[in-house]
């Protein structure tokens, strides 16, 4: 899990709130189900600084639900 958050985004105080906050989130939704084992790298729009915690937390769950979603219609391409 990587996060692309950019100065223009605020100072780094700011910058390193956002990235806690995002990885607590997403330690808490892996601790009531598991994620899926994925390389995913989260670019972050100024609006997420605005968020509160449960509306981070709510984009976050329904970006993973859309992950699950695709993986579960795509065949499985190993051999």
């Amino acid at each position: 899990m990587a996060f692309a958050i950019s100065r223009a985004y605020g100072p780094a105080v700011t910058r390193n709130r956002l990235r806690r906050r995002l990885r607590a989130i997403l330690r808490d939704l892996d601790a009531i189900e598991p994620l899926p084992p994925i390389t995913l790298l989260i670019g972050v729009r100024p609006s997420p600084i605005e968020l509160t915690f449960d509306q981070a937390q709510q984009e976050l769950v329904e970006m993973i639900q859309q992950i699950r979603q695709q993986r579960s219609t795509q065949p499985d391409s190993r051999p």
